[in-house]
């Protein structure tokens, strides 16, 4: 019995079309994460720092000087970050507002399972306000009213 052009010896097996497509699949993907590359080239901080208003501006501040060494012995404070958000802890600028290690002032530590919400330990398991994480409020998703009877 002679094998036609769809017997198991075909030029177009599986093994060879699936090879190809994925060959296909990884090269377009390498060209746009090339592309995305040069598209940030020459960026520092590929961050956007206008617009959001003050607030937007005040943490892009705490988060760039985050992690900066700083002097214990002058007034705490680190740089120009408005409202007390960056302390000089263990000698390296941090973010009291949402440090774990540090939370509320330097050397609070939030117990096993809480994380620093606004300077505050908060278990993110059970508080309403902070649900799973900082500022997420908890959705319903049992209504007792919409419920017929």
């Amino acid at each position: 019995m002679a094998h036609g052009a769809a017997g198991p010896t075909s030029f177009l097996s599986r093994g060879w079309s699936s090879s190809v497509f994925l060959v296909v699949v990884l090269a377009v993907s390498a060209a746009a994460c090339l592309r995305i590359a040069a598209a940030h080239a020459g960026r520092a901080n590929p961050r956007p720092t206008e617009g959001g208003g003050r607030f937007l501006a005040s943490v892009i501040v705490s988060r760039r000087m985050e992690g900066d060494a700083c002097r214990a012995g002058g007034s705490g404070e680190c740089g120009a970050a408005p409202g007390g958000r960056l302390k000089c802890c263990g000698g390296a600028c941090t973010d009291v507002l949402a440090s774990r290690s540090n939370c509320g002032g330097c050397g609070a530590r939030c117990p096993f399972g809480q994380l620093c919400c606004g300077g505050r330990c908060v278990d993110v398991v059970y508080d309403g306000e902070n649900c799973g994480a900082c500022r997420r409020p908890a959705r319903l998703l049992y209504r007792p009213w919409n419920v017929r009877r």
